[in-house]
């Protein structure tokens, strides 16, 4: 997930910030954390991922990607690792329809 920072405080700096779901693990087991966090994200937009089919997860996702929703989210950090990697937490909030990230949106060429 790619998120574009908007607001004054962001202006003319780096203002994008990633994070991932892990989904499955490379045997094919669902990773349950991952997954969680995954649907509570997608509830967060609007869509009620409990009654989405796994192929249609693709189709929501090229939704989200195409409307670019504007969203709140609350940023932490992990504690160091043992080889002192702090970890970025993002978890989106809620949906905001503000008029920065309206103004934000008429701005950006996407």
């Amino acid at each position: 997930m790619k998120l574009e920072l908007c607001g004054p405080d962001f202006i003319g700096k780096k203002n994008t910030l990633t994070t991932w779901y892990t989904l499955e693990f490379g045997n094919g087991e669902e990773c349950e954390g991952g997954m969680f966090a995954f649907k509570l994200a997608l509830t967060k937009l609007g869509y009620d991922p409990d009654n989405l089919e796994p192929e249609q997860y693709l189709e929501v996702l090229d939704e989200i990607t195409n409307d670019h929703p504007g969203v709140l989210v609350k940023v932490g950090y992990s504690d160091p690792d043992e080889n002192g990697q702090v970890w970025t937490r993002v978890r989106i909030e809620d949906l905001s329809d503000s008029d920065v990230v309206e103004a934000y949106r008429d701005n950006i060429p996407y």
